[in-house]
């Protein structure tokens, strides 16, 4: 699971994001990779962003310890602005 938190300038966490885990139901019990974001909007006060990714084995999953992931990123945007 990747979670980004974002932290004001004592490193307070001020909102975390976590994106849904792939199931192996979603890859037909198959390795492969599926899509995951999220969009959300910078929290006033953010002076970091911590991102940490976590691959957990399900219990009896078996005696391999694996996951996978690729391409992650966490992308800051200007917002559009608005015309009246």
């Amino acid at each position: 699971m990747l979670q980004p938190g974002f932290r004001d300038e004592t490193a307070n966490e001020l909102k975390t994001v976590a994106l849904v885990p792939v199931t192996p139901l979603e890859r037909l019990n198959q390795t492969g990779f599926k899509f995951r974001s999220r969009t959300v909007c910078v929290p006033v006060h953010t002076r970091s962003i911590h991102a940490e990714l976590t691959l957990k084995r399900k219990t009896n999953g078996g005696p391999y310890n694996d996951g996978y992931a690729d391409n992650l990123s966490v992308v800051l945007r200007v917002p559009a602005v608005v015309s009246p």
